[in-house]
C-alpha cells in the first residue's frame, strides 16, 4: 500500500462556531463541516435548550443548508450504570483536518482519497463520568463513534444498548430490509415504507436507504466493527425517528458488548448525496477503517469464477457421471479456462464429512482431508496447467474447528482462497471471528469470500485479502425459486 499524507493539523475548522479548552454553560453549538461545507454535523452545545430531564448529548445534520436530521439522541447504556449521554456536557473539543491518498488491490477504485474535517469531543457529567465522541465530516457523508476512556467510576463495560437515534427532519421514504431476527443471511426483498409506516417491532438491517423530500438521500450504516456487536434499527418513539439496536451476545442475551475500558465503538455512518448513485460511489466505509496491515498485496487478485454448485450436474455429452468427482471438476476447470475466468470454486462435498445428503451443508467436515471421489493434487495440477486457480468452499463451523491446520495446508496446496458460508450472525463473538479468520488467512496467502455474511464494514481496507462478502438475496434464488 502507498499512503501519501497531504495535511494533518489540529487547527480550527472554518465552520466551528465555538471551540475552547473548557466550554461553559453558555457555549453555543459546535458545527463540524465537510471540506466543501455542504454537510454539517451540529452538536447543540451544553447551553442549548435541553429536552425534559436536563442536558443530553444529541446531534443534528444539515445538507446544503437544510435539515437532514433533527436533534437526535447520543449515548450508551452500560450495565449497572445510569446511561452515559443524558446529563452530560461538552468539556473540550479538539479539531483537525486530514487529506491523504492510499491504494487498494481490489475495489471499485484503485486509489482512494481520504479527506475529512474532524472533532474529538470530551464530555462528562456531574459524577465525573466521561464519554468522548469522535466526529468526521466528509464530502460524501458523516460519521461519529463513542469512546469510553479508563476512569475511576468503572472499568468493566458491559453495554446493554445504545441511545443512538436518527430522527429524519421529515417523513422520509425508506427502503428497509425487514429481518426475522438477529441471525440472518440478509436474503430477502427490500421494501418501500415511510418512516411513519414502520412497525415498532420490526428489526431493520443496515444499510438503510432513505430519501428525505427536498433535502437529499442518506444511508445509515456502520464501519470498523471491532470487538463490538453489529447494529440494526427499530422505529423510535420520537416522530420520524429510528434508533440503534445491537445484536445480543449468544451467551448473555441481555448484553450486546462485554469489555473493559477503554472501549471504542464502530463508526455510525451517514452516507449522503443528491441522488442514490452518489452513495454507491462513496468510499467513506473504507476510509473509516485502519490502513492495511499487509506489506505485500501482490498475491491478492479479483476475478471471475466458475462454480460447480451453480452448474450442478449440468455436463451433457460426457463420458462420466456428473457430480462431486474429479472428472466433473476438471470439466468445469476446462470451462473456466475457455471463458478466460481466473478461478474455479469447488463447493460443498470435496472434504471428508458424515453428510446425510448432498444438501447437508451444516455437517462439520474435516477440511484437512479430501473425500475419496476427489483427487485434489490432480485437480490443482490440472487447474494450474489451464491457468486457473482453485477456491474451496467450507461451512464456517468446519473452518472454526480446523483452520489452524487447514490454512497452512491450503497454502502448501496452492489454493487461492476460501469461501466461508452460513455464519448468519454479527454478535460480538462472530465479529471477532471474522477478523481472526482474515488475519490467519493473510498469514497463509489465502483470499476470503464470506457468504451468509453481515454488511460490509470496510474490514477489507485493513485486510485486503477479504475480497468480497455476500449478504443479499442473490442470483442463486433463480435456481430454486421464482423470486
Amino acid at each position: 500500500m502507498i499512503r501519501q499524507r497531504i495535511l494533518l493539523s489540529f487547527v480550527p475548522i472554518f465552520l466551528f462556531s465555538a471551540i475552547c479548552a473548557a466550554q461553559g454553560a453558555d457555549a453555543g453549538p459546535i458545527r463540524v463541516a465537510s471540506p466543501n461545507g455542504q454537510i454539517v454535523l451540529i452538536l447543540p452545545g451544553a447551553g442549548a435548550a435541553s429536552p425534559p430531564g436536563g442536558d443530553s448529548l444529541r446531534y443534528a445534520v444539515e445538507f446544503h443548508g437544510k435539515r437532514l436530521f433533527d436533534e437526535s439522541a447520543l449515548g450508551l447504556k452500560i450495565e449497572g450504570q445510569p446511561a452515559l449521554g443524558p446529563g452530560m456536557r461538552i468539556d473540550s473539543v479538539k479539531t483537525g483536518t486530514v487529506d491523504e491518498t492510499y491504494t487498494i488491490p481490489v475495489g471499485k477504485t484503485s486509489s482512494v482519497r481520504d479527506n475529512y474535517n474532524s472533532a474529538h469531543v470530551h464530555c462528562d457529567d456531574a459524577a465525573g463520568r466521561r464519554l468522548w465522541l469522535d466526529i468526521r465530516a466528509y464530502d460524501d457523508g458523516l460519521a461519529f463513534r463513542y469512546f469510553v476512556p479508563e476512569q475511576p467510576a468503572f472499568d468493566k463495560v458491559d453495554i446493554e444498548h445504545e441511545l443512538t437515534a436518527f430522527r429524519y427532519s421529515k417523513d422520509a421514504t425508506l427502503y428497509p430490509l425487514i429481518l426475522d431476527g438477529f441471525q440472518s443471511p440478509y436474503e430477502d426483498e427490500y421494501q418501500m415504507r415511510e418512516v411513519s409506516g414502520l412497525h415498532r417491532d420490526w428489526l431493520v438491517g443496515l444499510p438503510l436507504l432513505a430519501e428525505v423530500p427536498a433535502v437529499g438521500w442518506v444511508a445509515i450504516t456502520e464501519a470498523d466493527i471491532d470487538d463490538y456487536a453489529g447494529m440494526y434499527l427499530r422505529k423510535d418513539a420520537a416522530p420520524f425517528a429510528v434508533r440503534a439496536e445491537l445484536s445480543p451476545r449468544l451467551d448473555k442475551p441481555g448484553i450486546a458488548v462485554e469489555s473493559e475500558t477503554p472501549v471504542t465503538t464502530p463508526w455510525r455512518v451517514l452516507i449522503v448525496g443528491d441522488a442514490p448513485g452518489r452513495l454507491i460511489e462513496s468510499n467513506i466505509i473504507l476510509n473509516l477503517n485502519p490502513p492495511t496491515k499487509l506489506d505485500d498485496t501482490s498475491w491478492i487478485r479479483a476475478g471471475k469464477s466458475a462454480w460447480d454448485w451453480w452448474s450442478g450436474d449440468q455436463a451433457t455429452g460426457v463420458s462420466f457421471k456428473p457430480g462431486m468427482n474429479t472428472a466433473t471438476m476438471k470439466h468445469y476447470i476446462d470451462f473456466a479456462s475457455a471463458s478466460g475466468f481466473t478461478y474455479m470454486l469447488i463447493d460443498a462435498g470435496w472434504a471428508l464429512a458424515n453428510r446425510t445428503g448432498p444438501d447437508d451443508y451444516a455437517a462439520v467436515a474435516d477440511i484437512t482431508r479430501v473425500a475419496p471421489e476427489i483427487d485434489m493434487p490432480e485437480l490443482l495440477r490440472y487447474a494450474k496447467q489451464k491457468n486457473v486457480r482453485i477456491w474451496l468452499w467450507s461451512h464456517w463451523t468446519s473452518v472454526d474447528k480446523y483452520m489452524d491446520q487447514a490454512f497452512p495446508l491450503f497454502e502448501k496446496w496452492g489454493v487461492a482462497g476460501v469461501k466461508i458460508d452460513f455464519m448468519d450472525r454479527d454478535d460480538q463473538q462472530m465479529v471477532e471471528w471474522y477478523r481472526h479468520v482474515v488475519e490467519l488467512a493473510a498469514q497463509h496467502h489465502l483470499m476470503i469470500d464470506f457468504h451468509g455474511a453481515f454488511k460490509p464494514d470496510g474490514l477489507r481496507r485493513t485486510w485486503p485479502n477479504l475480497i468480497t462478502r455476500e449478504g443479499v438475496m442473490g442470483k442463486e434464488y433463480l435456481k430454486w425459486s421464482a423470486r
